[in-house]
């Protein structure tokens, strides 16, 4: 098990990812750090460790160098950013902002201290789990079963193969065919046939 040199907590592993928490981008500095509770003191200014890029790069795992330079390209300028409970704060505080439909979307950006990119994993995360109720979703899928299966049925295949099951079922159901087998998964294909 590892200790945090910053917040004490223990770990299998001490993460970039956790280090990051602590608003610290590079490994090395980190390792610098005293252990946690020794009594060295720990200066907040990190401007005097001599810390080259060899250093880091060898220290740092390919998930680590990867993930750093993602960053990189995605993000302008980190130093102005505001921290992860700062953000949280102003985007559920329910600011008393005047909302003005012709402001410049980087101005709302700024407010909240979002990149767009989070501003874009946040609606797609919104929009993919939430927009439509898991029972409408079923029925939705047992319609575009149905309307499948009656496709297939007036092809005139004697034998048909679907990986959708709403499709078989509706088959079997309203169509006369029956299942021959049910081969491979995920996802599983039906092989059904039409009772003569």
């Amino acid at each position: 098990m590892e200790v945090c040199k910053i917040c004490g907590k223990e770990f299998k592993k001490i993460t970039m990812s956790h280090i990051r928490t602590h608003d610290i981008t590079k490994r090395p500095v980190y390792d610098k750090l005293p252990a946690y509770g020794s009594s060295s003191e720990i200066d907040d200014s990190f401007e005097e460790l001599d810390v080259n890029e060899s250093e880091i790069l060898e220290s740092n795992s390919t998930e680590d160098v990867l993930e750093e330079s993602f960053e990189e390209e995605n993000i302008e300028d980190s130093t102005d950013k505001l921290t992860l409970k700062q953000q949280r704060e102003n985007i559920f505080s329910g600011s008393s902002a005047t909302y003005d439909p012709n402001r410049p979307i980087q101005d709302f950006l700024d407010e909240f201290g979002v990149t767009e990119l989070e501003l874009r994993n946040v609606i797609k995360k919104f929009k993919g789990t939430n927009s439509v109720p898991i029972s409408q979703q079923i029925e939705n899928k047992i319609k575009l079963g149905e309307k499948s299966a009656a496709e297939l049925a007036n092809s005139g295949q004697r034998q048909i193969k679907t990986k959708l099951v709403a499709t078989a079922e509706s088959l079997v159901k309203n169509h006369g065919y029956e299942v021959l087998a049910v081969v491979g998964g995920p996802p599983k294909t039906w092989v059904l046939e039409k009772i003569i």
